[in-house]
């Protein structure tokens, strides 16, 4: 750490020892100059041909010992110590000091949806709330005691405390935390914790590099809120360069068939290289900066472990059996018997001709024809009409319900509950109802009636092992609930 400071040039001022603790404070003597954006646009107005530059100081002050090192940062200090620091430090310590009745901002993740990073700010007195499949990453609240940690603080990567404090007397405050970290939590936030163990990680990065190459479930997306430190960094429209070595290419946006095309391009090995390849992000005046690909990859694999920042995270028990919780308690769960046999829909296929087998013959269209026979209207296949918008979208609709069908596996539900959420979104956005036939009809209920290829039955959704499924659920369940329908899964099984 203390190269990378020297290298980004900051240089030893002072240092003292005080109570076994040494206080190093490194300053930036002769930061870069920094253009300003709008000298150009009034350079007629200055008198000297010298365009005037800002000077951004920066510094690191550290308190240090034989067992353990705390940084503070001052300017842009805090984008370098974030690579050496322990990013769970701010939330570990939240748990313990932050007042849970008087939450002031929240930024989290919510898994399992388009919807990424959120940022809410709360009224006066509000407790810590969270949805399933909601990831803490920031919160900001009164603590627990002001006259030891200050009124308010910020929690994140880091931490921000609001305190009249001399220099000299951090080491007190240091220990004061050190003491607190090793008590149990005062408060359990769902949330993520990072991945150290390296042969993990050298795992986890194959893995990730096989799902670019192989499938669409790892989404690339620039990060369009970000924690550093305790601060949000926003990006606007920007411009995207890959590069490798010296292999570059620029492109208009962040996706996986750009990233495709340079690999296909220059004929590389994603899996030894996916530590190598860098994306340099720049503004319309070509100022910006560099990151490692996995930086800006939003991806989940089923052992619950997910990219953050590029950096590889599990999510803790407390988000997985939350998670768990409020789908059983919040979804309805069903098993009305209703199962699909294969040697019937064999025979079915069978009896189909030429013309009708090449377009009517999947699973689900068979189950749902069956189920016109139990007063269900069937809409696979058929276009439905939300005012302009033509979507095929309904599956079944029976006693203001509305049902998607899908068979086989979870990896493959995951369809059906995008086209449910996409309905549920179109539906409340719009507040109007379904044409179905020529009428007017607005569910009450959004059913996801799934039938599984599995043998064992289960008594209850959080059964289901697929991590990815039920972080989709969830969010399902949340798009659900916010626009006034009754969330249904029902279930059923392919027998012989």
């Amino acid at each position: 750490m203390i190269e990378k400071l020297q290298t980004i040039g900051l240089s030893l001022a002072r240092k003292k020892s005080i109570n076994g603790f040494t206080l190093s404070f490194y300053f930036s003597k002769e930061p870069e100059d920094i253009d300003i954006w709008w000298v150009d646009l009034y350079k007629d107005y200055f008198s000297s041909d010298n365009k005037p530059k800002n000077k951004a100081y920066f510094g690191v002050f550290l308190i240090s010992n034989s067992t353990l090192s705390y940084a503070i940062s001052m300017g842009k200090s805090h984008f370098y110590l974030k690579d050496f620091c322990d990013t769970d430090f701010g939330i570990n310590l939240a748990e313990r000091i932050a007042d849970d009745n008087n939450l002031k901002l929240k930024n989290s993740k919510l898994f399992g949806g388009k919807r990424s990073k959120t940022i809410i700010s709360y009224q006066e007195n509000s407790e810590i709330e969270y949805d399933s499949g909601e990831s803490i990453h920031y919160v900001k609240a009164k603590t627990i005691n002001k006259d030891k940690w200050g009124e308010i603080a910020s929690f994140g990567n880091s931490t921000q405390l609001h305190l009249k404090i001399l220099p000299d007397n951090l080491p007190e405050l240091v220990q004061a935390i050190e003491e607190e970290l090793r008590k149990n939590p005062r408060i359990i936030l769902p949330r993520a914790t990072s991945v150290v163990d390296s042969t993990k990680i050298v795992e986890l990065d194959q893995k990730l590099a096989q799902e670019i190459l192989n499938s669409t479930n790892a989404g690339l997306q620039p990060a369009e809120a970000t924690v550093s430190g305790v601060d949000f960094i926003f990006l606007g429209k920007n411009q995207y360069s890959f590069i490798l070595g010296r292999q570059r290419q620029d492109i208009e946006e962040l996706s996986l068939s750009a990233l495709h095309n340079f690999i296909n391009r220059y004929n590389i090995n994603l899996v030894a290289n996916i530590n190598n390849i860098r994306v340099k992000v720049s503004d319309e005046n070509n100022k910006g900066y560099a990151k490692p690909l996995k930086f800006f990859f939003d991806f989940v694999d089923d052992e619950k472990h997910f990219l953050l920042d590029g950096k590889w995270h599990v999510f803790n028990q407390n988000y997985i059996e939350f998670l768990m919780k409020q789908i059983d308690e919040k979804i309805t769960f069903e098993n009305p018997n209703t199962n699909f046999s294969n040697s019937a829909f064999e025979k079915w296929q069978n009896s189909l001709s030429g013309q009708e087998s090449g377009v009517y013959c999947y699973p689900e269209y068979y189950f749902n024809s069956l189920r016109e026979n139990e007063g269900y209207v069937n809409l696979d296949r058929h276009l439905t009409t939300i005012r302009q918008y033509k979507i095929e979208k309904l599956d079944l609709f029976k006693d203001s319900t509305a049902f998607f069908v899908k068979i086989g596996t979870t990896q493959k539900f995951a369809y059906a509950i995008d086209q449910a959420v996409a309905t549920v979104k179109i539906l409340q956005n719009l507040n109007t109802s379904i044409q179905i036939n020529n009428q007017d009809v607005k569910p009450k209920k959004i059913c996801l009636w799934f039938i599984f290829e599995r043998q064992t039955p289960i008594t209850k959704i959080a059964e289901i092992k697929s991590f990815i499924f039920l972080m989709k659920l969830a969010e399902w369940q949340r798009q659900c609930s916010n626009s006034g329908f009754e969330p249904v899964v029902r279930i059923g099984y392919r027998t012989n």
